[in-house]
């Protein structure tokens, strides 16, 4: 439990890391209808941006109250996340939300 701040946090963490094992197991190639390039680069983005803030992936993690695992995936154009958790990411950052549709 080194580096968590109380044991809800550890166990957080400890489920999303189970959800991210599940969805590997169950694997499905990216749909077509996604480009994967955009993805990577609004990974790329979010992660220049958390830089900037001087953010941990494990702080950004807690502040936009997602899983690290998922900030993980995230940053390495894996997922695509959804307009709310990009919302979230936006406020974090201090950013409007639309510059991550202009990539």
């Amino acid at each position: 439990m080194v580096g968590y701040k109380d044991m809800e946090s550890f166990l957080f963490d400890i489920i999303n890391d189970v959800k991210f094992f599940i969805v590997l197991i169950e694997f499905h190639p990216m749909a077509s209808n996604r480009d994967e390039n955009t993805l990577i680069k609004l990974g790329a983005k979010i992660r220049e941006l958390k830089e900037a803030k001087g953010l941990t992936d494990r702080d950004f993690a807690d502040r936009a109250e997602i899983g690290y695992a998922q900030v993980w995936r995230l940053l390495d154009g894996q997922v695509n996340p959804t307009y709310s958790t990009l919302k979230a990411i936006a406020k974090i950052l201090d950013v409007h939300p639309g510059v991550f549709f202009d990539l």
